[in-house]
């Protein structure tokens, strides 16, 4: 039988594990996203969302990238709550509606555009796919829950 010291150390181990997951996010994402930049022909940091980097010959790292990323930041909301508790649920619903909106925006890519992946027409498109559509607004309201996130975490965090 484990002890209650044994288990409430296992415990912390678990949640700075969980909170690490929220530091490695942002910097996992962006090293695997500017990596493709450099590696993928056609793509111009310039013209292109990372987003785009979905389609064509390699977007399948892309897709892991965007559910890795999702993952890791509903691993760090989870921590949260572990650390701070109730105080903590509104940020930590909003960190977590911004993960699962990395997981969407995996399931549903972005529409190719202005010359990627290459043979797509240059220029802005005329059109937007349901799963380009899907992808638009996942990314919309996933930002907007990550800075509604800041809010809720200062405010939490003036109560420490």
């Amino acid at each position: 039988m484990e002890s209650d010291e044994s288990k409430a150390g296992r415990d912390a181990e678990i949640t700075r594990l969980l909170l690490r997951c929220g530091v490695w996010a942002g910097p996992f994402y962006l090293t695997v996203g500017l990596a493709q930049t450099i590696l993928r022909d056609g793509f111009v940091f310039a013209r292109h969302p990372l987003s785009v980097l979905t389609n064509g010959p390699g977007g399948w790292i892309q897709t892991v990238n965007f559910v890795l990323t999702g993952f890791m930041v509903l691993g760090a909301s989870v921590g949260f709550g572990r650390m701070l508790g109730r105080k903590a649920r509104a940020m930590r619903w909003f960190l977590g509606g911004f993960g699962v909106s990395m997981i969407v925006a995996s399931i549903f890519p972005a529409d190719p555009v202005d010359g990627f992946p290459p043979g797509t027409p240059l220029g802005p498109p005329t059109s937007i796919s349901t799963t380009g559509l899907v992808h638009f607004i996942a990314g919309v309201l996933g930002f907007a829950f990550l800075a509604i996130s800041y809010f809720f975490a200062a405010r939490t965090m003036r109560w420490l």
